[in-house]
């Protein structure tokens, strides 16, 4: 029974396919009969269909082999390579002269405006009359402490009168000092010729009581020989008695009457040495009292004189800090009558001038003038976000300027030279609006030029930029919204 089913499915099929084949067959015999065949088409038709396929495959190559560039359009202005500088009054006052106008060029240091300086000048000279005495005064403490000849009777000095008489004072110190009386004046030359008087009676007082202890000194020497000469001619005299004593020739009463005599000469010749030894130590006393007042008197008017030095000192100190103030003052006085006349910080374009007449008050810090460098120009644009991702260093650029129509002056090469790394707004008064991102282009002359001319171009003039950024296949952008289609459908639920 299994076995027999195989059989009745393979019997089925070929009696099927028999069939097809025999139906086949009957539609062959059908179509080769003459009523069934079709007109011949013409040639142009023919010719018309094989340009068209022709056409259609080379541009289907043309669309993959053919490559188009993408270019990021983007708008700026030309700035300078450094920012334009500010020229601002630093003192302030009424211009009194305009020496330029806007769009002159100008080279550096030239002066642009003139303000009033009557003011400083006043200033100026009333801190000069102000340094010139404590300057001198200055001069006058240093000189004096170096112990140089300074003429005290200068009028010129205008010396007050506690500063002179220090000066003085100190003058007449170091006279008494050194013995050199320099610089002093006639009181005080009167005073230094009182003052080496006195040392002078001091050290003939102290000299004549030495020469009167020499010369008692003398007597006593010469009284001290005596008295030793007699008690030795009195011990050798005694001497010859004791012999005569032993052998009985003398009586004991002279003898001890001798003996007491030599006694007594050897104790008065002992004190002859005494008073000898004091006369020295009188002596030698004397001296030492005499130079000891003298040394007293020096040593007060050294101390005198140190104790005056730390008062010139202390005034010196006070000068010198007076007179470093008042330098201060004059230099920042000199600055601002220099920055009374406004001159261009660097060679460039004048712009935005404050006023075009004198007769303005410029407040301090007032800008007055602006100067653009004359350098090398950039093109500075704002490139969308969109954009900016396929941007890159160095990429070419074509710089077209609104001023001079592409059509008709052509544009100038350049590249890019630095893409921000930050996003900022496209309208600095929306700080919550559109962002960009700026770019610099560097421009490979400073100038536009077509046929042999040459077009100027200044800062500030707006232009398009076109950046080369890549390049695609035509047959690209027809799959580009195929594949966004598709890629839209993956996200629909």
């Amino acid at each position: 029974m299994t076995s027999q089913k195989p059989r009745l499915f393979f019997r089925v099929a070929h009696a099927l396919r028999q069939r097809i084949q025999a139906a086949a067959e009957q539609v062959d015999v059908q179509l080769d009969r003459p009523e069934f065949d079709l007109p011949r088409a013409e040639v142009w038709v023919r010719r018309s269909q094989l340009l068209i396929l022709g056409l259609g495959a080379g541009l289907l190559g043309w669309s993959i082999l053919a490559r188009i560039d993408v270019v990021v359009t983007a708008r700026g202005k030309l700035e300078p390579l450094s920012s334009s500088q500010s020229v601002q009054s630093r003192a302030g006052g009424v211009v009194t002269a305009v020496l330029v106008q806007n769009g002159q060029t100008v080279e550096q240091g030239q002066t642009l405006m003139q303000l009033d300086k009557t003011e400083l000048l006043n200033r100026f000279e009333a801190l000069m009359r102000q340094r010139e005495p404590i300057s001198k005064q200055v001069s006058l403490l240093r000189l004096a402490r170096q112990g140089r000849s300074v003429n005290l009777t200068d009028p010129k000095l205008k010396i007050p009168q506690e500063l002179l008489s220090q000066v003085q004072r100190r003058n007449l110190l170091i006279a008494k000092l050194t013995g050199k009386p320099q610089n002093l004046t006639p009181e005080q030359l009167q005073q230094y010729t009182l003052f080496v008087q006195g040392l002078n009676d001091l050290r003939s007082l102290s000299q004549l009581q030495v020469s009167a202890l020499e010369t008692q000194t003398t007597g006593a020497d010469a009284q001290l020989v005596e008295n030793q000469a007699r008690l030795r001619a009195e011990r050798q005299q005694l001497s010859n008695l004791t012999a005569l004593r032993q052998s009985g020739g003398i009586s004991r009463t002279e003898y001890l009457r001798r003996v007491t005599e030599v006694n007594a000469l050897q104790n008065q010749f002992n004190q002859n040495q005494v008073q000898r030894r004091l006369l020295d130590v009188n002596r030698l006393q004397t001296q030492i009292d005499g130079q000891k007042t003298i040394a007293d008197q020096s040593r007060a008017t050294q101390a005198e004189l140190s104790q005056l030095d730390a008062q010139i000192d202390n005034t010196l100190q006070t000068n010198q800090s007076q007179l470093t103030q008042l330098d201060a003052q004059l230099k920042q006085a000199k600055l601002d009558l220099q920055a009374q006349e406004v001159k261009a910080p660097t060679s460039g374009v004048v712009f935005d001038l404050a006023t075009r007449i004198p007769g303005l008050f410029a407040q301090p810090g007032q800008a007055l003038v602006k100067v653009t460098p004359n350098e090398a120009l950039i093109a500075r644009i704002q490139v969308a976000n969109a954009d900016v991702g396929s941007l890159s260093n160095e990429i070419p650029v074509e710089v077209r300027l609104d001023a001079y129509p592409f059509t008709e002056h052509g544009s100038i090469s350049g590249i890019v030279t630095k893409i921000s790394s930050e996003a900022v707004p496209a309208d600095p008064n929306q700080r919550n609006g559109q962002t960009v991102f700026p770019v610099e282009i560097r421009l490979d002359q400073p100038f536009l030029e077509r046929q042999g001319r040459r077009f100027t171009i200044a800062p500030g003039m707006t232009l398009t930029a076109n950046m080369k950024t890549q390049s695609r296949t035509p047959i690209s952008y027809v799959a580009e919204p195929i594949l966004k289609a598709f890629d839209a459908m993956r996200s629909v639920r």
